[in-house]
């Protein structure tokens, strides 16, 4: 499940991308 946000989230490139998209920040905050 690499390519799954979730793991992204982990990194902190992941974590900036998760500021930058508010749509994906939902399902960064529904998978935690």
């Amino acid at each position: 499940m690499p390519d799954r946000p979730a793991m992204d989230s982990l990194r902190p490139e992941g974590r900036a991308t998760f500021l930058m998209l508010p749509l994906d920040s939902a399902r960064y905050a529904s998978v935690i």
